[in-house]
């Protein structure tokens, strides 16, 4: 039992995909390797290939191309340095990575863990001993996941029910199990949108052979199974009142209320899956702890046209009304170029409402806000912004106290901690501590 515990945890040890290549182009970048700046993208595409392979072939034919391309054979010293981290490619290469990761490829855990521990339980003070460090973990910490538990468990998190409804929307062109092949044993193969290719879904070990779920993240096509054939997948997002309800009962024990009690905080038309027959016989909450979701297909229902039988539901003496008094004030004065650009505007609003939030903000305020209003600022006497010094703002604002801001000739700006721009624009990476140019 140990030793299986052991080989679960190296097998779960894994590199985070941005720390290596940073550590890489920092590498090309050091003086003593003398490299050359022209070719320090060329090193770092072809490292880049080799990373995100997804089969083992690919990765070791980059490898190969890599070592032994034109550019890399001019640097002795860089061949070293790619064969070391060749030799132990299964942690940081893509192609040896499996389902279990759940589509995180970063250190993401480990450092919101470190910030919450530094902002919440410690709130970046120090503690002095031990005996203070563990009242601070046992009070404070306990105390706020029971609170984060518990938001969760009331709907107030809306994170993993904003994601299945999105994927929803991607998954709405499957409409039946016909369009599906069963190949049993909890595997199906699901076509694309385009229907040019298949992938293949397996509901037990929640995986999809395309790019977003080949490595256990949920994907479109997962959620289409589960939405067709009613199947429970181990990496869906728990959002409905059994999953909830278990979450709490971590949190509140047996103070927990019923299920019945979630059932009623449910912000979107749930339905729960069919569990396998293994955790049939299981109590309620480890059930729970299993359940899956799926989303019923009301938001494809919604975007989809009217039927003639469903005339009287969309129609609405008001909406009607609404048009007329808008087709009305449009024939009088639609003709001037303010009423034209204001129309412009109205119909890019209109586009990009996908809630029914926004639709009631654009209701109850069709008009756009202005940003300023006459008055409503003090003025400053010409003679005081004259006296100002160079850099400062010559608005009507108080001067600006603290740090300069950027863009006043001050101090040079940091450089941007993005490695991929960086590596695009050949600079180096900029460290935490600040780096200008």
């Amino acid at each position: 039992m140990a030793e299986s515990r052991y080989l679960s945890k190296v097998i779960h040890l894994r590199l985070c995909l941005f720390h290596v290549p940073q550590a890489v182009w920092r590498w090309l970048w050091a003086a003593p390797h003398n490299i050359c700046k022209e070719d320090r993208q060329i090193l770092m595409a072809e490292f880049n290939r080799m990373i995100y392979a997804v089969t083992e072939d690919e990765a070791t034919n980059a490898f190969e191309e890599a070592v032994n391309s034109e550019t890399a054979s001019e640097y002795e010293n860089y061949q070293k340095y790619l064969t070391a981290w060749w030799q132990r490619r299964e942690l940081w290469c893509l192609a040896w990575r499996t389902e279990r990761h759940r589509g995180h490829h970063t250190n993401n855990f480990a450092e919101v863990t470190v910030r919450l521990y530094k902002d919440v339980v410690l709130r970046r003070a120090k503690a002095y001993n031990a005996v203070s460090l563990v009242d601070f973990t046992v009070k404070v910490m306990e105390d706020y996941y029971r609170c984060r538990l518990r938001d969760f468990a009331n709907g107030r998190i809306s994170a993993q029910r904003l994601a299945l409804e999105k994927l929803s929307r991607k998954a709405s062109y499957l409409t039946s199990c016909a369009e599906v092949d069963d190949f049993g044993d909890n595997r199906y193969g699901v076509p694309n949108s385009d229907g040019t290719e298949k992938y293949d879904v397996d509901a037990t070990l929640g995986c999809c052979s395309c790019k977003a779920g080949m490595f256990g993240k949920f994907c479109k096509h997962q959620l289409a199974i589960m939405t067709l054939f009613q199947k429970a997948f181990p990496n869906a997002p728990g959002v409905t009142a059994h999953t909830r309800h278990s979450i709490a009962y971590i949190a509140l024990g047996e103070t927990c209320p019923p299920v019945d009690f979630y059932n009623s905080l449910q912000p979107v038309n749930v339905v729960e899956p069919q569990e396998h027959p293994a955790h049939q016989n299981d109590t309620e909450h480890e059930t729970a702890s299993n359940a899956q979701v799926e989303l019923v297909a009301s938001s494809s229902v919604c975007d989809a046209p009217c039927n003639e039988d469903e005339d009287d539901l969309c129609s609405n003496p008001l909406v009607d009304e609404y048009c007329t008094l808008l087709k009305d004030l449009y024939s009088r004065y639609g003709e001037a170029i303010e009423c034209q650009r204001g129309l412009q505007k109205a119909v890019c609003r209109l586009k990009s409402i996908s809630s029914a939030s926004s639709f009631a903000s654009f209701l109850h305020n069709p008009g756009f806000a202005r940003r300023y209003r006459s008055g409503a600022a003090i003025r400053v006497q010409p003679t005081a912004l004259s006296r100002r010094r160079p850099g400062v703002t010559r608005g009507s604002k108080r001067s600006a106290s603290g740090r300069p801001p950027s863009g006043t000739g001050g101090a040079r700006p940091k450089r941007r901690r993005c490695l991929a721009l960086n590596i695009r624009a050949n600079v180096p990476n900029a460290k935490s501590h600040g780096d200008a140019h």
